[in-house]
């Protein structure tokens, strides 16, 4: 590690233990709690208004990303059995029985 400096993992694994996972008071406004993806920005210094917006962006751009790879995924599939029903057919069709494609006219 650098000095004064803990990586991401260790960070939210050191945060995660800090976030209460049940509340003892039903009443939500007695007690405070913070969600774990909040804390992390919280503890970089950012104020817990924005720190949600934050957290928020952050798992919105990891779902999007999943998403694009996932759609990749599935579109390379598509091709590939589109290319593999059409071989068999081009291969069936042959070659016509007509005159040769230069005397036409």
């Amino acid at each position: 590690f650098e000095p004064k400096r803990l990586p991401v993992v260790a960070l939210r694994r050191i945060l995660s233990r800090v976030v209460l996972k049940k509340r003892a008071s039903a009443n939500s406004a007695e007690r405070a709690a913070w969600a774990v993806n909040d804390l992390l920005f919280v503890s970089k210094g950012m104020p817990p208004s924005s720190a949600h917006d934050a957290a928020i962006r952050v798992i919105d751009g990891g779902v999007r990303l999943q998403a694009a790879v996932l759609s990749y995924c599935d579109t390379f599939i598509v091709v590939g059995l589109f290319v593999a029903v059409s071989l068999p057919l081009v291969l069936l069709l042959g070659r016509g029985k007509g005159k040769p494609a230069g005397e036409a006219h």
